[in-house]
């Protein structure tokens, strides 16, 4: 009874499907993976599913904005059974840029973000061609996921926790497979995620890359859904 739910909401005015074509990149395919570095948002996932698409075609790339200001919730990703995890630097890129190299990423094919403000995000997201989010759970609804389709971009994500308040078959390509992983700490299970299929992400991109056309469509419809979803209306 003194329980309630606030919906996070986008900005419309910032985050809007309005000039959507890409300016730059344009001979390639570029993969956005956003949200800050950890084992719970997913992106060894996103690195293992990108390197499959990167060893099939030469014209990929990947940008993410994995900024993450808590060591601690980066260095959950230590547990990953993907990845190979170290940090060896203080320095955000050099340590990101090691991360990807030591997992078979081609580094002039990536570009690594510092912390933009919010307004400028819109820009970074029309020139990409897809997100992808294979996040094992959320709280919320992923503000990051959600402005981005917000702005007519098609995303592959999870579907789970909170991701389902936001996607369906129409507006995003759905992971819909995924196994129970258990958190535990001092050996006490304190959370059951969603991990997801790392075969059937790596098909998404795929189907993706490979369907440029209907994969526009989705992010069409995207930008509509999302565009319900604002501040005002929370």
């Amino acid at each position: 009874e003194t329980v309630t739910t606030v919906m996070q909401g986008v900005d419309p005015r910032i985050f809007n499907p309005s000039f959507s074509d890409k300016e730059f990149f344009k001979d390639r395919f570029v993969v956005f993976s956003g949200g800050k570095f950890e084992l719970r948002k997913g992106h060894d996932l996103a690195i293992k599913a990108y390197k499959a698409l990167q060893d099939r075609h030469d014209d990929v790339m990947l940008v993410n904005s994995w900024y993450n200001m808590w060591p601690d919730s980066m260095n959950t990703m230590a547990a990953s059974q993907y990845i190979k995890f170290e940090i060896e630097s203080k320095d955000y890129v050099t340590t990101m840029n090691k991360v990807l190299r030591d997992n078979g990423i081609d580094l002039n094919r990536v570009i690594t973000m510092l912390p933009r403000p919010n307004a400028m995000m819109p820009r970074i997201y029309k020139n990409t061609d897809v997100g992808l989010f294979p996040n094992r759970c959320e709280g919320g609804t992923n503000l990051v996921l959600m402005e981005y389709m917000a702005c007519g971009k098609p995303v592959i994500a999870s579907y789970n926790s909170g991701h389902k308040d936001i996607l369906n078959s129409n507006n995003s390509k759905m992971i819909e497979d995924m196994k129970p992983m258990e958190i535990k700490r001092d050996a006490r299970t304190v959370a059951v995620w969603d991990d997801p299929n790392l075969e059937e992400t790596i098909s998404h991109l795929e189907w993706a890359y490979q369907n440029k056309d209907e994969l526009k469509l989705i992010g069409t419809q995207a930008g509509k859904d999302l565009g319900q979803h604002t501040w005002k209306k929370s």
